[in-house]
């Protein structure tokens, strides 16, 4: 669904029955309460089971694992050709400026591109798919500027200590690798503990109603709270 300034939300159902009524009750919510209207033309109920929802760059389906259906997750082929593009136009200005700021901006965008996608279950598959299509132009574009010996920046050690692949160096630096990501799953905050209920005792649970009443929260929290829609 589309919102103002491109705000995309996804739903998850259980069952087919359930996902068109929620799809019907959102769009009559998002119509009656806000005044918005959803994009027809990328508003549906998808199967996972069947086909790939896309979502922001990211494609999803579900898959069996052992006794289970769970969610395997990609790059979309449009995230994944213009990642692709983007990084072939850093290694061209590698080659027309081989100095220490173009090293640092190409480090910049891989590690942008690893912390956007890294939450994908098979996004090590996508980013070594693109170093493979790179390689070559990697190799041909920086062979006369590269180093034996580099530095290897904190950030490096931070996020590429254990790489074990082949390291390009140059101007005294090490690039970071295309291919070194690794899936790290993003974990759902526990709602009853947030900045807002830490004590120096421990942590404590203050009711939302609670929060309402000692004025942590805005009007338009409160009016949203209540399930009105704000004037």
């Amino acid at each position: 669904m589309r919102f103002p300034w491109a705000t995309h939300l996804k739903l998850f159902c259980k069952k087919r029955s359930d996902a068109d009524n929620l799809f019907i009750a959102t769009r009559m919510w998002l119509q009656e309460r806000l005044g918005l209207e959803i994009s027809e033309e990328k508003s549906r109920v998808v199967n996972l089971k069947k086909q790939y929802s896309e979502f922001l760059g990211f494609k999803m389906k579900l898959r069996r694992k052992s006794n289970k259906w769970v969610i395997k997750s990609n790059m979309t082929n449009k995230a994944l050709n213009k990642c692709k593009d983007s990084i072939r136009a850093q290694i061209h200005k590698l080659s027309r400026e081989p100095n220490q700021w173009s090293v640092m901006n190409f480090n910049a965008a891989i590690l942008g591109y690893h912390n956007y996608y890294k939450c994908a279950s098979n996004v090590y598959l996508d980013f070594d798919r693109i170093a493979f299509d790179v390689r070559k132009t990697l190799l041909c574009r920086i062979k006369s500027h590269r180093s034996k010996t580099g530095l290897k920046s904190k950030a490096f050690e931070q996020y590429y200590g254990d790489f074990t692949g082949k390291i390009f160096k140059l101007c005294g630096i090490a690039l970071f690798p295309i291919n070194g990501i690794k899936t790290q799953y993003h974990l759902c905050v526990f709602h009853r503990i947030s900045a807002t209920t830490r004590k120096p005792g421990g942590q404590k649970y203050i009711p939302c109603k609670k929060l309402l009443i000692r004025g942590h929260c805005s009007s338009s929290c409160k009016t949203l709270s209540e399930g009105k829609a704000p004037n």
